[in-house]
């Protein structure tokens, strides 16, 4: 499937500098212990993977409609899932 504006090709390809973008998200996740569900905006620059932002309110429309499947039934909807019943076992002890 390419892009529209570009007709750019992008299964297969390899998006440079990939682990440290997610090691970079990894740590600004750390900083917000409570946050179940931030889309970070990363920009994979000449210098490195950069931090734009962190959305707490990410919309999930487009996921649902790419595949047509509804959020709880994807595999986003799975590890939601999974941090809430880990969170509420936390509260629990």
């Amino acid at each position: 499937m390419g892009d529209p504006e570009w007709d750019a090709e992008l299964e297969g390809r390899l998006l440079p500098d990939w682990q440290q973008a997610l090691e970079l998200v990894e740590r600004a996740h750390a900083c917000l212990p409570d946050g179940i569900w931030v889309g970070w905006d990363v920009a994979l620059s000449a210098r490195g993977p950069l931090l734009l932002e962190g959305n707490t309110g990410p919309g999930i429309a487009l996921h649902q409609l790419s595949d047509g499947v509804p959020i709880g039934q994807s595999e986003i909807g799975s590890a939601v899932q999974a941090t809430l019943d880990h969170l509420e076992a936390q509260q629990l002890q």
